[in-house]
């Protein structure tokens, strides 16, 4: 009996090394992180073009609405009818909205502009809004000052995955978005493919003890 229960020490803490080895891949190994610098794509362009870009840098369908591609940053085209939601309302805005379709989001940075409109007249303002994969709002700011202004954020990191950007100015000045840098959520064969290793591992050390039973002892 001690003799066997000298051994559990060893094999706990090997399971233990090996269990928060796997947590630890999943968390940060795996996290793949992909930048957007629209000044690679040919200027200017148009939604599609931006959504192909993405899409192809990505490896997962990327859509785009209200953003054309100007020299240096992705800007909105016109006043258009805002969406909260599912739902339209009378207020005009400028306004981007990029949906990650088949896999989400844990992260973002980017570099933002507010414009200046030519006469420097009516309110200024910026806003970012990030909403899951249930369309809900998790995560915004909004920025009023003076213009023009350029600014790049801190790392945004999400409680949950993101499946949608909503980029918004105040209806007067324009807004621009570049060098849009995301976190992907793992995919599940990527998670599956290191619990299955892991499994493998714990299962050699839990046979490690057996095959010292049957050596020949001197």
């Amino acid at each position: 009996m001690s003799a066997r229960s000298g051994r559990r020490p060893g094999k706990l803490t090997a399971l233990l090394v090996g269990a928060v080895a796997f947590l630890s891949l999943v968390g940060t190994s795996h996290a793949v992180t992909v930048t957007f610098d629209f000044q690679s794509l040919g200027l200017p362009a148009n939604e599609a073009a931006i959504a192909a870009y993405m899409t192809g840098l990505y490896g997962s369908t990327v859509q785009v609405t209200g953003a054309l591609g100007v020299a240096g940053h992705v800007a909105s085209p016109g006043l258009s009818t805002r969406h909260i939601g599912n739902t339209q309302t009378g207020f005009l805005f400028d306004e981007i909205n990029i949906s990650f379709v088949q896999v989400p989001i844990t992260s973002v940075q980017f570099d933002w502009e507010v414009l200046d409109n030519g006469t420097n007249t009516g309110p200024v303002g910026f806003a970012f809004f990030a909403y899951d994969v249930n369309d809900v709002q998790i995560a915004s700011f909004n920025y009023t000052g003076s213009i023009p202004h350029t600014e790049m954020t801190a790392l945004i990191t999400f409680s949950q995955p993101v499946a949608r950007l909503r980029f918004t100015d105040d209806g007067v000045h324009a807004i621009g978005v570049d060098n849009l840098i995301v976190t992907m959520v793992p995919e599940p064969a990527t998670v599956l493919l290191l619990g299955a290793g892991l499994v493998v591992f714990l299962g050699w050390i839990l046979r490690a003890p057996r095959r010292s039973r049957t050596a020949v002892r001197p």
